[in-house]
């Protein structure tokens, strides 16, 4: 798998698409459509904007062998893009659920390591 293949394999597991990954980076879109078609790489210098966006390492990007982050920045930056798009109602109900997850997720913490105490 080369450089461009690993990016389309990122944005696909992910759910980002081109235009994402386009609008995070500056490079166009059609820059990006044609790594996928014509069977070009990305140009060097835009390879760390990339592997940020992807959350990934440069080193991973270019070689496949370094595992990838388990929360990517392309996951964070979906959900802060979700987030800017839905109505104000909407996000306090998201706040609100969020914060129920979190709090449901600590006592989950807590009780496991109780288990696991005694």
């Amino acid at each position: 798998m080369d450089i461009s293949q690993r990016i389309f394999d990122k944005l696909q597991k992910t759910g980002i698409t081109q235009q994402e990954l386009s609008n995070a980076t500056g490079i166009k879109k059609g820059t990006i459509s044609s790594w996928k078609t014509g069977g070009y790489s990305p140009q060097s210098d835009k390879l760390d904007e990339i592997c940020k966006f992807l959350g990934v390492s440069v080193q991973w990007l270019i070689s496949g062998e370094e595992a990838e982050n388990t929360m990517s920045d392309a996951q964070e930056q979906k959900l802060l893009n979700i987030f800017r798009e839905i109505s104000e109602d909407d996000k306090i109900i998201l706040m609100a659920r969020a914060i129920e997850l979190k709090r449901s997720s600590e006592k989950m913490g807590s009780a496991q390591e109780l288990r696991l105490a005694g």
